[in-house]
């Protein structure tokens, strides 16, 4: 037997896209200023600083283990009080670290700003909080919200790195970096008014369902395809690791490819604005491209999508390799944004597979596995160049790597769910 639990009748707008339209602003903003815009930054602060390219790599890198380290301890904090609260003590620290770093003026303190103040800002304020509201505040339509979430950094991105490349070249980086922390306050901070942490929070459920169908103890019943790991029973699957290996693998080639971007170009014959706006086109065309994969994700499995996408960063890092004329520059570009706009199922398949619950914590737990991949391959890239003069060697093993990563996603099935849990649906 079953009984029907009734709750507000949502509006004709679902507030959970309200949440969704918010958390897309902040993330454009903390995104296309931490990580995109890191690789605008990478050149002019490295010179003034007296900086190898592998110490400039290293920043990043420390930022990286740094989110890493502070992941599962974030993501916890996020499902006991609230992705709200921290995100509002996390945009303080990011604006206030960027607009400290126009101070610095050593290798020592670049660090402490840099991968300290700003990236666990970044990390509590805006990484980890958007991606649990999206995976809160949706079930059936996960992938579609975190792929619109996700686009955003392809909109921050393409319109960040170009502006903080301008404000650079006229003014200094100095100037830049102080106006980008006043740009995280003046934007962000407003727009937690419009933040709530879950739908139940106003009374609605997830996907904005009018009706939740329950047996009477209590246990789902009927149609419910929801069910929650624990996270000890989430790192207990086999799948939380196999994710863990490809996730490493293909974060090694992202972030590496990533931090070294602009450089990289401009290894290969572009001058420093041309490489910030092939970057700023790539960006967007990742932007639709998200939103594609977020709306293919919730039809297809996400497993079969990654794979695809990885053999397609496979390619396009091969016509890189190749790469002797401008035609090449933007078919890179092209089919890399095509393959990097798969982030959206990244981020949802872990939700898809381990519930919402405790989706933010798992994350987190995730984030410290694969880490390992993004923390060394800018340090990796930075070395090959600072011994050989180029960027070839390396290549070849984000080549190898992308292709490695297909492989292993392709063996990431769903697990079944939790021993505890009855009733449920499986999709």
């Amino acid at each position: 037997m079953t009984s029907g639990i009734t709750v507000k009748k949502p509006k004709k707008i679902f507030y959970g896209w309200w949440v969704v339209v918010a958390s897309t602003i902040i993330s454009a903003v903390g995104g296309g200023l931490h990580f995109y815009g890191f690789t605008a930054l990478f050149l002019p602060v490295s010179k003034d600083l007296g900086l190898s390219r592998m110490e400039t790599s290293i920043v990043m890198s420390l930022a990286r283990l740094e989110g890493a380290i502070e992941g599962p301890l974030v993501g916890w904090l996020i499902d006991r009080f609230g992705a709200r609260r921290l995100m509002l003590i996390g945009v303080l620290m990011f604006g206030a670290g960027f607009m400290a770093m126009s101070l610095m003026n050593s290798f020592i303190v670049f660090i402490l700003l840099f991968a300290g103040l700003v990236t666990i800002g970044y990390q509590t304020g805006v990484m980890h909080s958007v991606y649990a509201l999206s995976n809160k505040w949706f079930i059936r339509n996960r992938s579609k919200a975190t792929g619109i979430v996700n686009a955003s950094l392809g909109i921050g991105g393409a319109t960040i790195v170009p502006v903080l490349g301008w404000l650079i070249v006229q003014y200094g980086w100095r100037t830049a970096v102080v106006v980008a922390g006043a740009a995280i306050f003046v934007i962000c901070l407003p727009l937690l008014f419009i933040i709530r942490n879950l739908p139940e929070d106003k009374g609605l459920l997830p996907d904005g369902d009018e009706v939740k169908t329950e047996e009477a103890d209590g246990k789902p019943g009927g149609d419910v395809s929801e069910y929650s790991f624990t996270v000890k029973e989430a790192l207990q699957t086999p799948v939380f690791w196999v994710l863990g290996v490809a996730h490493i693998l293909r974060s090694f080639v992202v972030g590496g490819i990533w931090v070294h971007m602009i450089p990289l170009l401009v290894f290969k014959g572009l001058d420093e604005q041309a490489a910030a706006n092939a970057i700023s086109i790539l960006l967007f065309i990742t932007i639709p491209v998200r939103i594609i994969f977020g709306w293919l994700g919730d039809i297809y499995p996400k497993r079969h999508l990654l794979v695809f996408c990885c053999f397609l960063g496979t390619v396009a890092l091969v016509i890189l390799l190749t790469l002797q004329s401008l035609w090449q520059v933007y078919l890179f570009v092209f089919i890399f944004a095509l393959s990097y706009g798969s982030n959206p199922l990244n981020i949802s398949i872990i939700g898809e597979y381990f519930g919402r619950k405790n989706f933010t914590t798992i994350r987190g737990a995730g984030a410290l596995v694969y880490s390992l991949g993004i923390i060394t391959g800018p340090i990796y890239a930075g070395y090959i160049y600072d011994v050989t003069q180029s960027y070839q060697v390396a290549f070849i093993t984000f080549i190898v790597f992308y292709t490695l990563a297909g492989i292993v996603f392709f063996f990431a099935r769903r697990p079944q769910p939790p021993a505890t849990v009855t009733g449920y649906l499986t999709r």
